[in-house]
């Protein structure tokens, strides 16, 4: 099933091969595509700052309390050459040990994403896959700072070189409202192995989705023939864990996702799971 919103399209499958072959379909026809999986179809798709903290105008306020305060905490945990020094730095520090930030993780792999939507049981019937052309994102970025710019006609070059110049601190601290894909600057095992990007807001005075909203109302002013670069993807959750058993053999599991001892525990659920859906874990205990 397919339809419209505000911003995104929306396609809805009751079978994981039909939905397996559709997030292929769109690596095929755009390589700079991201991902992002969620279990719950309910959820907004929103960075877990916006989620604690709803946008106000002491938003921005509360964000450096909280850098400032991990900033001097963690000199107690980092050897002082690893201290970090600018707030994007600090800001993916902390979303990668789990505080609130304004960065919301994606992927490069439809698989990846698929295996954070499904590895942990839900309540609802269908987990949800975002899809996010992220050239396209960059773009509209290009023409808050260079109104000449011909979306039409901007080449994988430039906006490759404008991605390598953007200064994202600068851009925090403009407030000029927009979303900018951007890629770890210090990338460990973890974010290398599930291959981590963000997507930041570069405001905190207005809602995630909101600011897809206007891109979404800026493109089709532009033109009727128009396809949202944002698409929403649910997926029925009644074959989890053959789904899961298939991303186990292309080795997509929480010991490659989470490599070290994290990950080797987590997948202890995974084993509990597999042997009570196969009845045979009492046959397991007596091997």
């Amino acid at each position: 099933m397919k339809s419209s919103s505000l911003f995104y399209d929306y396609h809805n499958f009751n079978k994981w091969e039909e939905a397996r072959l559709f997030l292929l379909e769109l690596v095929d026809n755009n390589k700079d595509i991201i991902f992002r999986g969620q279990k719950d179809p309910k959820w907004k798709l929103s960075s877990s700052f916006e989620r604690k903290i709803k946008p106000q105008e002491l938003s921005h306020h509360i964000e450096d309390f909280l850098v400032g305060k991990f900033e001097k905490g963690i000199k107690a945990y980092l050897p002082s050459k690893n201290i970090l020094s600018s707030k994007f730095e600090l800001l993916t520090l902390m979303q990668h040990y789990g505080a609130p930030t304004r960065l919301v993780d994606f992927t490069d792999s439809p698989y990846v994403a698929a295996y954070f939507a499904f590895e942990s049981s839900s309540e609802s019937d269908y987990v949800t896959i975002w899809a996010v052309e992220a050239g396209w994102i960059l773009a509209q970025n290009m023409t808050v700072y260079d109104s000449e710019v011909d979306l039409l006609k901007i080449t994988k070059e430039r906006l490759s070189d404008f991605r390598s110049s953007i200064d994202v601190d600068n851009l925090m601290k403009s407030n000029i409202p927009g979303i900018v894909p951007i890629t770890p600057p210090n990338m460990d095992t973890r974010m290398l192995a599930q291959q981590t990007l963000f997507l930041m807001p570069t405001t905190l005075f207005q809602p995630f989705e909101s600011l897809f909203e206007k891109y979404f109302k800026d493109l089709k002013s532009q033109s009727r023939q128009f396809k949202s670069p944002v698409t929403r993807i649910d997926i029925s959750v009644k074959d989890r864990l053959n789904i899961l058993n298939d991303l186990e053999l292309m080795n997509i599991n929480s010991r490659t996702l989470f490599p070290g001892l994290e990950g080797f525990a987590k997948s202890l659920n995974w084993e509990i799971e597999l042997y009570e859906k196969n009845g045979c874990f009492a046959d397991r205990l007596l091997k």
